[in-house]
């Protein structure tokens, strides 16, 4: 997403959101659950929960943006998507 954004690929930027969005929302239950489990982190899933939660909104936004064709806004929310994975990522992947 980020040479799209440079290149101001509006196209490619509302694509990858919708891509990260839909990638998002296929993780079942049964597998978060066992990840958790697997990572000791099961007493976190409400906190997961949450940044996953954010993490789809952000995304679909994100796509909203490049519809718009606003850099300035989809360069803005890329910054929210990237400090969520990083997020996500310090917490649940020890």
């Amino acid at each position: 997403m980020l040479a799209a954004i440079v290149l101001l690929n509006f196209k490619d930027i509302e694509k990858t959101g919708l891509e990260i969005k839909d990638a998002c929302n296929n993780v079942d239950e049964a597998s978060l659950n066992n990840y958790l489990e697997k990572t000791k982190q099961v007493k976190n899933k409400k906190q997961f929960e949450k940044i996953d939660k954010e993490l789809h909104e952000v995304a679909e936004k994100i796509s909203k943006e490049a519809q718009r064709r606003s850099i300035e806004g989809a360069t803005r929310l890329f910054g929210q998507l990237v400090n969520l994975c990083v997020k996500c990522h310090v917490t649940f992947c020890k």
